[in-house]
């Protein structure tokens, strides 16, 4: 495979895995309060996306 089609696929890979670790922490986090959650979720989606628009 060349170098784009591996990082496909590893951002595939970590796609599926995103998704399936979701249900995994809807049970978790379901016993805080959902603003804390949010925060939470807007806290790592600024981080994850940083880079991105900083580039």
């Amino acid at each position: 495979m060349q170098n784009k089609e591996k990082l496909l696929f590893f951002m595939l890979i970590g796609v599926v895995t995103l998704w399936g670790l979701n249900v995994v922490m809807v049970k978790y986090l379901a016993t805080f309060p959902p603003l804390y959650v949010a925060a939470i979720r807007m806290t790592v989606a600024g981080v994850c996306l940083a880079p991105i628009i900083y580039k």
